[in-house]
């Protein structure tokens, strides 16, 4: 039987850090109901790692049993070993987090940046700025990792708000290129 509460847990899974960030979508601006990171040990074999991440989210699911557990999308443009390590530390925290029953959302590195900044190219500064402006946040340094997996919960709050509300979620449409542009100018002309 899966969790009936509103609690969206967000994750930004890493082999040496993954961020968590728990939120109660009836209430997002009082603050993460639980927030931090889980930090492996690179000399540790690969095995003791993942099953350390695992072990870590497993407890904070069963602990707080979210409805919804959003991830953003694997970034690629990176060397393959890496991808590789990344896909399998993100399969073993998305196997911990839906254990009872959640539902997995993912969302592109950009959509989170557009539905929290309200652009899709903002920075790690000015995401940070808006999670900070949008929710009380506990006292303290919160790392890119868990400020990452809290703006994934709240861009999955905002969506499903967007959603009850009859908005678009959709991307705005995106720029022509010249050549676009010119074919354009060509077809007014005909």
């Amino acid at each position: 039987m899966g969790p009936s509460n509103q609690r969206i847990l967000g994750l930004d899974p890493g082999l040496s850090a993954t961020g968590y960030a728990l939120i109660d979508a009836t209430n997002p601006g009082a603050g993460p109901l639980a927030i931090g990171d889980v930090r492996t040990r690179a000399r540790d074999p690969l095995g003791v790692r993942l099953q350390a991440i695992h072990d870590a989210l497993a407890a904070v699911v069963g602990r707080h049993r979210p409805a919804m557990v959003v991830v953003e999308a694997l970034f690629t443009r990176i060397n393959v070993k890496t991808v590789l390590l990344m896909a399998q530390a993100r399969g073993v925290a998305i196997l911990a987090a839906t254990a009872h029953g959640a539902s997995l959302h993912e969302y592109a590195p950009a959509e989170i940046k557009r539905l929290i900044t309200g652009s899709g190219r903002a920075g790690k500064a000015q995401v940070m700025a808006m999670v900070s402006a949008q929710v009380k946040l506990p006292r303290g340094d919160l790392s890119d990792h868990a400020t990452d997996a809290l703006a994934a919960a709240l861009c999955h709050c905002r969506h499903l708000a967007l959603e009850r509300a009859g908005g678009s979620v959709k991307q705005p449409a995106r720029r022509k290129t010249r050549r676009q542009q010119w074919q354009d100018f060509v077809d007014r002309r005909r």
